[in-house]
């Protein structure tokens, strides 16, 4: 067809599946949501958004360690682009999370 690749790029289904994920923690069908936003992070690693939406799918199961480590990748991904002020707010609620769990 025109030479026109209909191949959706690993950028874009990395979209479709934190899409599905996003769409599947919204109606509290977590362990679903996870696996979606699993697969968005091995399509691309960098997806800070992924990783934000799958610490709160696992705060929703109560999964605390999980939800750290993936709030420390947001925070480590903020501090990375110089975003501090970013890194701050991730920091703030993370601190505020932490102590709700403890």
């Amino acid at each position: 067809l025109c030479g026109h690749s209909t191949t959706q790029t690993g950028e874009q289904q990395a979209q479709a599946f934190f899409d599905r994920g996003y769409e599947l923690q919204q109606s509290e069908q977590y362990e679903e949501a996870i696996q979606a936003f699993d697969e968005a992070i091995n399509l691309n690693p960098d997806y800070e958004e992924a990783y934000a939406e799958r610490a709160i799918t696992n705060a929703a199961l109560g999964n605390f360690p999980a939800t750290m480590e993936d709030y420390r990748r947001v925070i480590d991904f903020a501090r990375n682009t110089l975003n501090t002020e970013h890194a701050k707010r991730v920091e703030a609620a993370v601190n505020r999370y932490r102590r709700n769990y403890e």
